[in-house]
């Protein structure tokens, strides 16, 4: 096995795996990477089941899913993984607040409105020192958790799983607020890191004189500075290697499949025509109205009208005009990818045709007064429809 040329921090191996594949990700979307992390997750679950592979060693899968992590806090723009650890596990559990945790505790804060302090566990870890190494973080996590040691490995894998879900879940929320990612990305590190300490321990590698050196020898073996496989310090591979494209050709169906009578896939028309959100025209009382980038504007100008008719009259009760406002927020959205959404509109024909009377009554007497607008036009239609 290789050694390692020098004692690395987290955040040195964090820059050299992403030195390493700064070409081969750069064009890929962080769910791409997301999805090659489950891949990893995936082989990982080797380990649990002793499925055998050829030429497949299932504890490699362990430095790997430590470096598409890497990768995937590298993608979305990460200055520090040790920085963002260290906000939520300054070397104690985040909920107790101890080293090691006390489970009763921790079950006690969770159960309250308030689960982490977090200006608590800025301030507990102004007084410690960060842990350097990959083995130091690991010691870390083993001495806050130390009854991992007890704990099945199938337990662990399925924690592990449940963590991979919830950073699904952030990564889907990343438009709208990074922060989330930062606890999800915690807290998937600290389950890997129970996954690691738990494979050392049950094969006799966690000893007291190198405790956690091994995973950093695996890494060392793996990523030496440059991609194995081109031997580049910037690797330069082809987007998918001739390695791969060999371990899945035999579980691939075989040519005849592609000859069944109208094939497995739908072509880009019929999948457009099956999903699609709404038809390219606009029914109203005078005809239908074909979409154009015309229209799409004239529709976003009848959403204006309709919102700022709600700003100026008080007879429309909050929830209504609330309700009503986000679905027309979200036609705006559609309307920006010039897109019409035939479901949306008559979800908001639905939704007038079941107003009150006093405020159904005002409502349409206003869409008649402005039904000159396309927008207004067509939900006149649809609204008459449900009306009848």
């Amino acid at each position: 096995m290789n050694q390692i040329i020098k004692p690395m921090s987290l955040d040195d191996w964090y820059l050299l795996i992403n030195r390493i594949y700064l070409y081969k990700n750069y064009d890929k979307s962080t769910y791409s990477i997301f999805a090659h992390l489950i891949e990893i997750l995936g082989g990982l679950s080797s380990i649990i089941s002793g499925k055998k592979k050829s030429n497949v060693k299932p504890e490699n899968y362990l430095p790997k899913v430590i470096t598409w992590w890497f990768a995937l806090c590298g993608k979305v723009g990460i200055k520090s993984v040790e920085k963002i650890i260290w906000t939520k596990f300054p070397g104690v559990c985040p909920y107790c607040k101890k080293t090691p945790h006390k489970e009763g505790e921790c079950k006690a804060r969770k159960n309250t409105s308030k689960k982490i302090d977090w200006k608590e566990l800025q301030n507990i870890g102004k007084d410690k020192e960060t842990p350097k190494r990959l083995c130091d973080w690991q010691n870390m996590f083993d001495d806050i958790y130390p009854s991992i040691s007890t704990t099945s490995a199938e337990k662990i894998f399925g924690r592990l799983c449940e963590e991979a879900g919830e950073m699904a879940e952030a990564i889907r929320l990343l438009p709208l607020t990074s922060r989330y990612f930062i606890v999800e990305a915690c807290d998937l590190f600290a389950w890997i890191m129970a996954m690691i300490n738990d494979f050392e321990t049950k094969n006799g590698l966690l000893l007291e004189e190198n405790r956690g050196l091994w995973i950093e020898e695996k890494l060392w073996e793996n990523y030496p500075g440059k991609c194995l496989d081109c031997g580049s310090p910037i690797c330069n591979c082809p987007p998918i290697l001739e390695t791969s494209l060999g371990r899945i050709s035999k579980e691939i169906p075989s040519d005849e499949i592609e000859m069944i009578p109208g094939g497995l896939f739908r072509n880009f028309q019929e999948a457009k025509n099956l999903f699609a959100l709404g038809k390219n025209y606009i029914e109203t009382e005078k005809g239908n109205i074909n979409i154009t980038s015309e229209v799409l504007n004239e529709i976003n100008n009848g959403i204006n009208l309709i919102l700022n008719h709600f700003n100026s009259e008080n007879i429309y009760s909050n929830e209504i005009t609330n309700d009503l406002s986000e679905s027309l927020k979200l036609i705006k959205e559609f309307t920006s990818k010039q897109q019409n959404n035939e479901v949306l509109l008559k979800e908001i024909a639905q939704k007038i045709s079941q107003l009150p009377e006093k405020e159904k009554s005002k409502f349409i007497n206003f869409l008649k007064d402005t039904s000159s607008n396309v927008l207004v036009s067509g939900l006149l239609f649809i609204i008459k429809n449900y009306l009848e």
